[in-house]
């Protein structure tokens, strides 16, 4: 476990952004293992809200933009998106808090920010999981075996540079020292290695220009790895001063979409639907950004791998509604067709139609193991759950074990579609389409 996913606390004096340092308050601000952040002040900010008692959200909620604050080391900290959830006032006509306790979406440790946009900083260093295993950055190990002196040399590989969204992305490996540990049965002597990602720009951006590109890439590894990779750590860096002399990293602590695994997990690589074996990292990133332009489709599709699963209808009109999204999004890219009306006249494709043609962008053998080589079953499948789902009609299947079938076929089909698109080979699709794939129940 890295320092940035320990339990932390900071005693110190907190003023909302904008405010003069005689108006601080102090306080606890405490961050939870998984990047929760709660600031409890004795006194308060002022505000308008109730006398005592938690804040609901059927209330008037007290926000601030940003929270700065002076740890007692001296070390600045500054809170985005902070949101008053629990106050207690005297009942004098002062009404003066003596207790307040707020939640903050994101804290900044290193850093007293003017403003939420402040831009300060020129790069940022991210660790995130399944990345060295997903963008094939391995160690080279030369051995040399003996009976009394062995020796191992490892070789790290060179980085992995490309620009992409006016951002310059580098992947680097770094090793750790050689490391001995004694156990009951002997000495054990091991090394571990991980991949960093710095994004640096030519102007200083502010947080959120470093967060978005983040995004892209949390994004990309959960869908290429078939399971929610989390932010390992992720530090903001500023352009050196005057003197030459490089101010301290500011790290960012927040309540990411998933959490890390603790203690990590040995990696599934067998459940990847690829690598950056199959696909270039250049590449792959670069297509990846330019689908993500529409992201209502693959938004619906990585919600699957997100979230836990619950009823498994809830997830059939997740993905249903994707196969309609993400044709509408490809569409001006797709052959186009014609299509008219009882009258003649021209009209657009139903549902049908675009889950028909959503199945011929991917290698056809691949779609052929992913829908038991039945297309047109599994059109008319999805199209009349979907609609019998959504719209209250009797076309619902009531086995919920045929249900979860086509829920896992209609997501076979549309990982098929971004694969192909990304350009991943018609033999890596085909490979993990047969992994996955889901035989009908026998007669």
């Amino acid at each position: 476990m890295s320092d940035t996913q320990q339990r932390t606390t900071l005693e110190g004096h907190w003023r909302p952004g904008g405010r003069d340092e005689d108006s601080a308050v102090p306080g606890v601000l405490t961050i939870e293992q998984n990047g929760a952040a709660s600031l409890t002040l004795f006194g308060g900010f002022d505000t308008a809200g109730p006398t005592a008692g938690p804040v609901h959200s059927s209330q008037r909620l007290t926000e601030f933009p940003l929270v700065v604050g002076a740890a007692l080391d001296g070390t600045p900290v500054s809170l985005l998106g902070v949101t008053v959830t629990r106050a207690n006032r005297t009942f004098t006509a002062a009404m003066r808090s003596i207790r307040q306790v707020l939640r903050a979406e994101r804290v900044l440790h290193g850093v007293a920010l003017d403003s939420p946009e402040a831009a300060l900083f020129t790069s940022a260093q991210v660790q995130i999981e399944n990345l060295q295993i997903w963008s094939a950055q391995g160690v080279e190990l030369e051995i040399s075996p003996g009976s009394e002196q062995q020796t191992c040399t490892a070789t790290a590989p060179e980085p992995i540079t490309f620009s992409c969204s006016s951002l310059t992305h580098t992947l680097s490996h770094h090793m750790s020292i050689f490391d001995s540990k004694a156990y009951t049965d002997g000495i054990r002597i091991d090394s571990a290695t991980h991949v960093v990602l710095t994004l640096e720009s030519d102007m200083p951006l502010s947080h959120g220009g470093f967060n978005a590109a983040l995004g892209d890439w949390l994004d990309l590894l959960t869908f290429a790895t078939g399971e929610p990779c989390a932010v390992l750590s992720f530090s903001l860096l500023r352009p050196n001063g005057e003197a030459g002399n490089r101010p301290r990293p500011t790290t960012v602590r927040a309540q990411w979409i998933s959490e890390p695994r603790q203690p990590a997990v040995r990696t599934q690589i067998e459940n990847f639907l690829f690598s950056a074996h199959d696909l270039p990292v250049e590449d792959c990133h670069q297509r990846w950004v330019k689908l993500r332009e529409k992201p209502r489709a693959i938004d619906m599709l990585l919600t699957l791998t997100y979230a836990p699963h619950g009823y498994v209808q809830n997830d059939l009109l997740v993905v249903a509604a994707a196969v309609e999204a993400l044709h509408r999004d490809l569409e001006a890219d797709l052959p186009a067709k014609s299509y008219t009306n009882d009258k003649g006249k021209p009209r657009g494709p139903y549902y049908h139609e675009r889950a028909l043609q959503l199945a011929e962008i991917p290698d056809a053998e691949a779609v052929g193991h992913a829908l038991n080589n039945d297309v047109g079953a599994w059109a008319t499948m999805i199209k009349d759950n979907r609609h019998g789902l959504a719209h209250g009609l009797p076309k619902v299947e009531s086995d919920v074990t045929e249900l979860y079938r086509l829920v896992r076929r209609t997501q076979l089909l549309l990982q098929l579609v971004l694969m192909s698109m990304l350009g991943v080979p018609a033999e890596r699709q085909r490979d993990h389409a047969f992994r996955r794939r889901m035989p009908s129940l026998p007669a």
